[in-house]
This record gives structure tokens, C-alpha cells and sequence, in this order.
């Protein structure tokens, strides 16, 4: 998570070891989940300038360490760099969708500083994996307990004990956005979408590591046991509508698709439209809730093929995600921060393009560290609104994409009621210092005949907080031969120092008012 710095997991994989069992009926190419856990810690310890293991929550029921992994030249800084998200194992006997991602992480990792556009993505993107979103369910599946078993454990009769003809619920189900139109309201089912959404931990984690990154891409890897296989599903048509970025999506998903060989060698992956309907899917939350552009990838031979099959399906799928990476870098569309017009802090704001909207999509926002958003546009001229709570609304209209990369935006929101610096009318101020730490010198002068300077001495001065609120009332000295002046030491009228920030010294006179901006600050 942000911030966080997780070293290698000796502690963890002593606790899994001590209570797992061996791996059940599969070929031993397949990983269990210690032996993911032993590789990742031997990777990031060979790669530890830009690897980072991250235990981003545990599974529903047996507690089960969840871990993403972070690729990127300063994996344990989070930077103003755009992030993309690729997963495997929402359900548990989708081994391979594991594979994909461990050998995913392999190749960037070896790739690093020898391979060129690697090394560029590395560098200017912040990379996440998750390889095994449900390691409990896993365990069921891999163990022979069930080895068809789908969801995770969730302990629906709640009698306290696992039972594979009641108990759990489908991960892929169970997102909060058209969650009451899919899945299943029987817990018995393979398909239960669970008691309400975001009910599981699992799919807790995934929202959560979004709010935090705002991911351009995602990737979620399955592996179909009854339906379609080698096919890149994106959102989607409902009701004869297709999403209104679909001039966008469409064409990265072919694009992606085209990239992938099928198993047989005779041809690609198949790009497909998903609908909406199938509510409560990770890919339908990612793009209708967060903006980002999702796709979902069936894998070829099924959920568990044989051995031998594994490197090479994974060694296809490369190009998937390495077309979204270096689109990632490519554009086109906007991008750009949004900040506080007066103290420049990163704001999470919503950003509306009028042309690209509906009423089902729910607003994109910027993320707050840094108030950095994407958005992937066709080259046009588009017309944006952005609003924030707390600020005045701002429009920017006749915003031109072009067809080589970002357009890049600052945008700037004005405090609604609150207030901002003006012109002031004196021939003389000063603020010194100005940042201040212990006190402040306001000096001003009205520039007139000194027989007529205390005619037009001021009100009082008054210090304001960027909302508007005065907590500070000064009287000025003058005499007919020195400028106004006052000494403020950054507490309120009750004597409370102030936290560092930005504030406002306004003054009033018979020759005008004029308002201007002291920034405090503490060790």
C-alpha cells in the first residue's frame, strides 16, 4: 500500500509451511501457494531495487496472506507515474491464470536494464501483480479437496466447518456495481455473488489497491472450464448500447488480442464484447466504478492443462500486457493534475468529458496524492468539467487530442466561499518573513502627505484561514513618519498556535482593502 515497505517473507513462509498440505493430483509444474511465496521472496531479494512484496490483506476465512507485487524503479515510493494492475485466480482451479502472472513477473524482472522497452516501462510506470487472489480456494482446488472448486471459503451455513456444497462465494460475482443484477442469491451455487457486495476480502483488497493507484489497465486472467477459452472480453454492450468509450476500448482489446497466439498456432485470441449484465464482475466495477479500462483474458487449454503446455501459453500471453504498457506510455488522450488555487494541494476531483458520458458510468476522479488523472481518448476536441467539493466548478472547453501521445492539462480550483489573494491598492506592503516559522512583520504604507497619513489610518487587520474563517484580529502602529506595522505570531485570538498552511492578511483603509497571502509553517 502506499507508503509501505514490506521486506522479504521468511515469517510468512514458515507459518504457511507449518500448516499446508502437499499439492494434490496436478502436475508439479503448478504452483502452490508456498512455493509462489518462496519464489517471490527469492525474486525480490535478487531484484530488490525494483521489486516490492506487499501483503495487501489476508483471504476470508483461513487468514491466508494476499500478495501483490510492485514493479518499478522506486518500487517502495508511490510517484506521480501512471499504474496498471494485472490478476489471476478470482476462481480457484484457474491454475494457469497464476502462471501467466508469475511468468509475467519473471520476464520484466530479467528484462530490466538489458531489454530496452522493458527498462522504459519500469521506469516510468508503477507495475502491479497480483498472482493468486484466492489462495484459500486454491488450496481446495489444488489439494484434491475439490478440484473443480470455484470460490473462496466464506462459511455460508455458518456451522463452522468447510462445505464444498454450500459454502463460499464467487469472487467475479461479488463487486459493487450492477451487483444485484448477476451472479446468484443461492449459496449452493458456483455462482453465488455472496451477501452483499464487497462481502469478501478478497474482493475488498482489489478495491482498495484501486482507490489507492487509479489503474489505467487492468489485465484479470481466467481460465474458462465449461465456456469460451482464448478470448479478451472488455466492457460492454447493455441494451444495444455499446459503453461510451467504446471507440477506445474496442481497438485496444483487438489490438491485445492480436498479440496473442492461440494454443493451435493457426490463428489470435478473439476480441469480444461483454455485457453488463453479468453484474458484480471485476471487469464491469473496474471500468463502469473506477474509469479503468478493463479486460479480461481466457486462457487457452482450459483451467489446468498439462505441464508441458504451461511455459508456452504464458509465453504467448506476453504480448498482451506488454501492448497495454506501452500504450500506457503512448496515450493518446488527457492528462494532468488538479490542484488548490491558492496552496496547490493535490485535490481528488471528478473530471467530466461531456463527449464521452453516460448516465450508467459513475464519475472519474483524480487520484488524491497528487491529483494526477488519465484518461485514453481518440484524437478529437473534447470540452471537460471538473468539480470537487469544497470549489467552484470549472469547464475547459476545445481540449485537442492529438494523435501522439497525452495532452497535458493543469488545472487549478477555486475555494467556493472561501478566499483568495486580490490586487492590493498601496504603493507599499510587506510580509517579512514570508514563509515564517515563529513570527511575521506586516508592514504598509498609504504613500500620502504625512499631515494627512493618520487621517487614513486602517481597520484593524484581520488573518483569515483559506476557508474564509477569521482567526485573527491586529491592531496596526503608525505614527505621520513610519508605515503601518504588526507582529504576528501565528496563533489565533485565544492564543493557540495555528498549524502550518495558508493564510490571509487582509486590511481595510479610506484608500481601499487589499488581501495577501502568508504561508506558516512548523518544524
Amino acid at each position: 500500500m502506499i507508503g509501505l515497505k514490506h521486506k522479504p517473507y521468511f515469517f510468512i513462509i514458515t507459518l504457511i509451511l507449518s500448516i499446508s498440505a502437499l499439492a494434490g493430483p496436478f502436475d508439479p509444474k503448478y504452483h502452490t501457494y508456498e512455493e509462489e511465496l518462496i519464489e517471490l521472496d527469492s525474486l525480490c531479494n535478487e531484484y530488490s531495487s525494483i521489486m516490492m512484496l506487499d501483503t495487501l490483506g489476508c483471504s476470508s476465512v483461513d487468514s491466508i496472506p494476499i500478495i501483490g507485487v510492485k514493479i518499478s524503479d522506486n518500487p517502495e515510493t508511490f510517484e506521480d507515474e501512471p499504474r496498471v494492475l494485472f490478476n489471476g485466480l478470482h476462481h480457484a482451479e484457474e491454475f494457469v491464470s497464476t502462471e501467466v502472472c508469475m511468468y509475467l513477473i519473471n520476464e520484466l524482472l530479467s528484462g530490466y536494464g538489458y531489454d530496452t522497452e522493458i527498462t522504459s516501462w519500469i521506469d516510468s510506470i508503477e507495475i502491479w501483480i497480483i498472482p493468486n487472489l484466492n489462495p484459500e480456494g486454491h488450496n481446495v482446488a489444488i489439494t484434491g479437496i475439490d478440484t473443480i472448486w470455484r470460490k473462496n471459503k466464506r462459511d455460508n451455513n455458518e456451522n463452522g466447518q468447510f462445505d464444498t456444497d454450500f459454502d463460499g462465494v464467487d469472487l467475479n460475482r461479488n463487486y459493487d456495481f450492477k451487483w444485484d443484477i448477476g451472479g446468484s442469491t443461492d449459496p449452493s451455487s458456483e455462482y453465488y455473488r455472496g451477501p452483499y457486495p464487497f462481502s469478501e476480502n478478497e474482493t475488498r483488497i482489489i478495491r482498495d489497491l484501486t482507490l489507492q493507484n487509479r489503474f489505467i489497465f487492468d489485465i484479470c486472467y481466467h481460465c474458462a472450464r465449461t465456456g469460451l477459452i482464448e478470448i479478451v472480453y472488455f466492457p460492454w454492450r447493455w441494451q444495444g448500447v455499446f459503453s461510451p468509450d467504446n471507440a477506445v476500448i474496442e481497438p485496444i482489446a483487438d489490438s491485445v488480442a492480436r498479440r496473442i497466439p492461440n494454443f493451435a498456432g493457426t490463428s489470435t485470441y478473439t476480441p469480444m464484447y461483454a455485457t453488463l449484465s453479468q453484474g458484480g464482475s471485476a471487469r464491469n466495477w473496474f471500468y463502469g466504478a473506477m474509469g479503468t479500462i478493463p479486460l479480461t483474458i481466457e486462457l487457452s487449454e482450459r483451467c489446468y492443462p498439462p505441464g508441458e503446455y504451461i511455459d508456452s501459453i504464458c509465453r504467448n500471453n506476453l504480448g498482451g500486457p506488454y501492448y497495454l504498457l506501452k500504450k500506457t506510455l503512448s496515450g493518446t488522450g488527457i492528462t494532468g493534475n488538479i490542484c488548490d488555487s491558492l496552496t496547490s494541494t493535490p485535490i481528488e476531483a471528478e473530471i467530466e468529458v461531456l463527449e464521452v458520458t453516460d448516465s450508467i458510468i459513475k464519475p472519474r476522479t483524480s487520484e488524491p496524492v497528487y491529483g494526477r488523472f488519465y484518461r485514453l481518448l481518440v484524437p478529437g476536441v473534447y470540452n471537460l468539467r471538473i468539480t470537487a467539493d469544497g470549489y467552484e466548478e470549472n469547464t475547459i472547453e476545445n481540449v485537442l487530442v492529438e494523435d501522439n501521445g497525452y495532452t497535458y492539462l493543469e488545472i487549478n480550483l477555486s475555494t467556493a466561499g472561501g478566499i483568495e489573494e486580490n490586487e492590493i491598492h498601496l504603493d507599499y506592503l510587506s510580509i517579512t518573513p514570508n514563509p515564517f516559522m515563529e513570527k511575521t512583520v506586516i508592514r504598509y504604507s498609504l504613500n500620502v502627505n504625512s499631515k494627512n497619513n493618520l487621517r487614513h489610518t486602517p481597520y484593524a487587520l484581520r488573518i483569515y484561514d483559506i476557508t474564509g474563517c477569521l482567526i485573527r484580529t491586529l491592531t496596526p502602529y503608525a505614527s505621520r513618519l513610519t508605515p503601518y506595522e504588526v507582529t504576528w505570531d501565528g496563533t489565533d485570538d485565544n492564543g493557540v498556535s495555528l498549524p502550518s498552511g495558508i493564510y490571509f492578511c487582509s486590511g481595510v483603509s479610506k484608500r481601499g482593502s487589499f488581501c495577501k497571502k502568508i504561508v506558516k509553517l512548523t518544524e
